[in-house]
This record gives C-alpha cells, sequence and structure tokens, in this order.
C-alpha cells in the first residue's frame, strides 16, 4: 500500500513542521515491524519522536525501541491470526453460496442479503450484450456509446474498456454464484493474487435472478476469450 497521507506526514515531521506524532495503537503507525522501527529512527534523527498512546511508548526514551519491537511483532502476528480468520468466514460463506459484497453489483440492488433486479441497469446489461454479440461492437464503441449517451456505472463514473468486460464475463448475469475469484498473500501489504477461472467456486444459485439467458452469456465469453487468446499470441508473437 502507497499509504500517501502516512509518508506525507513523515515528509512534514522531516521538514520541520511538527516534533510530536500521537498514535493510538502500534498497528495504526504500521503493519509490521521492520516499518514501525524504520520509521520512528528516521523520526528521531530529524528530532520527531512518537506516542504510542495504548502502549505508553515514547520514541525519546532510550527503552522505547526494545518495547516497541515487541509491541509491534504482537501487534503484526494479532493481524495475522486476524486476516486467517477473515479468510476462513469467506470460503464457509462462499461454500454454503451466501453472497458477499455485491452491493455495488451493475444491474442489481441488494437487500438483505439478496439480489433483486434493478430494472433499468438490466435493460442498459442487455443492450450491452446485444451490441457486443449482435452488433458486432468493440469494448472501445461500446464504451464510447454509453459514455456519450452519459450513462454512468454503479460509481457514477464513465465506462471503460475494463469495466464492460469485466461485466460480460461476470457469471452473475447468467444467474450463477462465482466466488474465490482473489486471494490475499500478503496480509501486511495487501497484495493479491487472481485465481484460475477453472478454481472459481462457481453453481447455478437461485438466489440469483438472471438478466441474461446463459447462451447469450456463453457466446459473448467465447467471443471475448477468444480475442484474449489472440491478443496475449500476437504480443508473444513479436
Amino acid at each position: 500500500l502507497k499509504r500517501e497521507q502516512f509518508m506525507k506526514m513523515i515528509k512534514d515531521a522531516k521538514n520541520g513542521q511538527f516534533d510530536l506524532i500521537v498514535t493510538k495503537e502500534i498497528s495504526r503507525f504500521s503493519r509490521n515491524t521492520l516499518d514501525s522501527v524504520r520509521y520512528t529512527r528516521e523520526l528521531l534523527e530529524s528530532g520527531v519522536a512518537v506516542y504510542f498512546m495504548n502502549d505508553n511508548i515514547n520514541t525519546l526514551y532510550p527503552d522505547s525501541e526494545l518495547r516497541l519491537t515487541i509491541m509491534s511483532s504482537l501487534a503484526q502476528d494479532e493481524i495475522r491470526r486476524l486476516s486467517e480468520r477473515v479468510k476462513f468466514g469467506m470460503r464457509r460463506s462462499q461454500e454454503k453460496g451466501i453472497l458477499l459484497g455485491n452491493n455495488i453489483l451493475y444491474g442489481y440492488d441488494k437487500k438483505n442479503n439478496c439480489l433483486k433486479i434493478n430494472k433499468f441497469e438490466a435493460k442498459i446489461i442487455k443492450s450491452i450484450y446485444d451490441m457486443y454479440i449482435f452488433d458486432d461492437m468493440s469494448l472501445t464503441k461500446i464504451k464510447d456509446k454509453l459514455n456519450k449517451e452519459n450513462i454512468k456505472t454503479k460509481t457514477n463514473k464513465k465506462w471503460s474498456t475494463t469495466s464492460i468486460s469485466r461485466l460480460i464475463k461476470n457469471p452473475k448475469y447468467k444467474g450463477y454464484y462465482c466466488g474465490k475469484k482473489v486471494e490475499t498473500i500478503d496480509f501486511i501489504n495487501k497484495k493479491i493474487k487472481y485465481i484460475p477461472q477453472k478454481e472459481w467456486i462457481t453453481f447455478k444459485d437461485k438466489k440469483i435472478p438472471t438478466i441474461i439467458v446463459e447462451k447469450v452469456w456463453d457466446k459473448a465469453n467465447e467471443k471475448i476469450n477468444y480475442f484474449i487468446i489472440l491478443r496475449t499470441f500476437k504480443l508473444y508473437a513479436r
């Protein structure tokens, strides 16, 4: 994570804009022991102290680095265990078919853990599939058409070829549950890896109302996968 505001604070401290940083707990300052020690050392070199309220650690005192190292290690391990519990809970929910997220899934409104079709957005989704399959329009042309007509995404942003591609490839529109598409591999830096499609948890789910007929969805994905393979081949053929 870039932590832009945190790095701005460090820079301002080194430039002499203040001489003390007060933070509630170590885990809010840094997510790992090495960074905790590193930044507090750098700040001390610039005459800036850090005070951790919950642990009563002031980096001006001689024993602070030893205590900070111990408490940072404990905080880091707690973050790791919390991450594992969250991942376990998400896996169990996915296995049971419980809908996770989806609060901003285009085409649906989520209420009481159920998806309801948003009629206006569903109409746009159907037109996207029609333009892609039957009108043989490219993702770029579809994107330009939607933006020209001032049709926004769920988050009130302009459409991109990536957002349209993800929409076309989303199995939920044909009434399928789809989970385990990404996995956190670094709980400290929040790094994720994308799971191969063959390993996704996917099945027909009666709780997900269908917007796109399965045959139409399959045809659109055959086309989009063909162009992905073709583009990859061209890159390697250079």
